[in-house]
């Protein structure tokens, strides 16, 4: 081949290679479109959290007098749930918007029997509704929607709506946390709770007992409308349940006799509601 037709040989080549590598990749690129358009969106991964033991559903492990917990298999998730006598604990909640924790490092400060995240809050951590720890009021309450837990001076608890509650619960109440949504009411499940996005989740409730009881799931695959399903259809008796913060706020801790059983928070918590020894 002479050196004219080389001079032109050689770069109709390599142009014709390009085209076919740009032809090949733009194949692929269409087939792996083609592909993804017909698989789910994979479930959100979360920070890796040592996995909640299992402890059979027949059975309550005791962490004092008057507090128990256990957890529940459903599907690949773990719920743990803590069950609490109201008249047996201290009841509180702590709130610090300008010093916000991992729900660890709160157990670590205030070492509480048994501790969870609360209520939303804003980017800047203040609570996005009103709460009360220990009689110090801060924010302004829902109207309309979510509910409130308050416990008074008697240590007495209660899950109030605030659909048709003025929202302030008055002056004989210490602790309070308000949230959204209702998940379970008088028995029921809340109509129309979103069936969509799904999350870590944290729930506190009260039983045809009298009783507290905590939920909270480890893996974030509940929406809001198959967890409220879950609670009234389950044989805890519940009453009433209410939504807190979940996903990345979700975390639960028990300070169990010879351990810690700990489900972290992702990040830092500006409220969290705690269980303590009741003081004799």
């Amino acid at each position: 081949m002479n050196l004219k037709l080389r001079a032109l040989y050689l770069p109709l080549m390599i142009g014709i290679g390009c085209l076919c590598l740009i032809i090949s990749c733009q194949q692929e690129q269409r087939v792996n479109q083609r592909t993804d358009s017909t698989i789910a969106s994979p479930t959100p991964q979360v920070e890796q959290t040592p996995s909640l033991p299992i402890v059979p559903a027949q059975n309550w492990k005791t962490v004092q007098s008057g507090v128990a917990w256990q957890t529940r298999q459903v599907g690949i998730d773990s719920i743990a749930l803590v069950r609490i006598d109201p008249a047996q604990v201290r009841i509180r909640v702590a709130y610090d918007p300008q010093a916000p924790k991992k729900l660890s490092e709160w157990v670590n400060v205030l070492h509480p029997l048994v501790a969870i995240n609360g209520g939303f809050f804003e980017s800047d951590y203040r609570a996005t509704a009103l709460t009360i720890a220990d009689g110090v009021t801060s924010g302004a309450s829902y109207q309309g929607f979510g509910g409130m837990l308050t416990v008074n001076s008697d240590g007495r608890a209660e899950l109030i709506s605030l659909i048709d509650h003025s929202g302030y619960p008055g002056k004989d109440i210490l602790q309070a946390i308000q949230s959204f949504p209702r998940l379970v009411w008088d028995g029921e499940v809340i109509p129309e709770l979103d069936n969509e996005q799904r999350a870590r989740r944290t729930a506190v409730a009260i039983d045809d007992t009298g009783h507290l009881l905590l939920i909270v799931s480890e893996m974030p695959m509940w929406t809001l409308a198959e967890l409220g399903q879950w609670l009234a259809d389950s044989d805890l008796g519940i009453v009433r349940a209410l939504n807190l913060d979940g996903g990345p706020s979700t975390g639960l801790a028990i300070q169990a006799p010879g351990s810690t059983v700990l489900l972290d928070s992702q990040g830092p918590l500006p409220q969290v509601l705690m269980f303590e020894e009741k003081e004799s």
